[in-house]
C-alpha cells in the first residue's frame, strides 16, 4: 500500500511526535507499505527507504525551532502517484 504521512515536524528534530512518526514509518515499511512523509523540510530525502518531501517553512516566533509551513493546493509528489491512504498528523497548526 502506498501510504502518504503529513506532519508539523519530522526529523531531524527529536520530541515525542516524531519519535512516534518514525516508528510508524519503521512499522509500516516492514509491513511492505511505500511511505511518503510529507514534513517542513528538514534536510532530509529519506529515512529508511521512506521517502521525505519537505515543504519550505518559516521558524515560530515563540519556538523558532519549529517551522509552520503553510498548506499549498498542489505538492507534487502527490500529484504524481496515487496514494492509497494520507494521515494528517496534528493536521492544525498551534499558533
Amino acid at each position: 500500500m502506498r501510504i502518504a504521512l503529513f506532519t508539523e515536524t519530522f526529523l531531524p528534530k527529536v520530541d515525542g511526535i516524531v519519535t512516534r512518526l518514525s516508528h510508524t514509518v519503521d512499522h509500516l515499511q516492514r509491513m511492505g507499505d511505500q511511505v511518503l512523509v510529507i514534513s517542513p523540510d528538514g534536510g532530509l530525502n529519506e529515512y529508511r527507504g521512506a521517502k521525505i518531501y519537505g515543504i519550505p517553512g518559516f521558524p515560530l516566533p515563540l519556538y523558532p525551532e519549529l517551522k509552520l509551513a503553510l498548506p499549498r493546493p498542489a505538492i507534487r509528489p502527490l500529484s504524481q502517484s496515487r496514494h492509497d491512504n494520507a494521515d494528517f498528523s496534528r493536521f492544525i497548526p498551534f499558533i
